[in-house]
């Protein structure tokens, strides 16, 4: 499985391919947080994705991601 590209990874690669950087900016990983998912997903959609996790003991995977980041 691939892994995710590092800042300086992203930036040579740019170079690479003829892009100028002209700033580099970051910010944390929060897809799995629950404001950033009602965010990105709306409230509904958020809920129905809550009962998929409750009621489909293997997609619980998914929470267990979270942890890791």
């Amino acid at each position: 499985m691939p892994k995710p590209l590092t800042v300086e990874e992203w930036e040579n690669l740019l170079k690479k391919e003829g892009f100028t950087i002209v700033s580099i900016e970051t910010n944390p990983m929060l897809l799995l947080e629950p404001t950033r998912v009602i965010d990105d997903e709306g409230f509904f959609r958020t809920l129905k994705i809550m009962f998929n996790i409750i009621t489909h003991p293997n997609l619980r995977k998914v929470l267990a991601m979270g942890k890791n980041i």
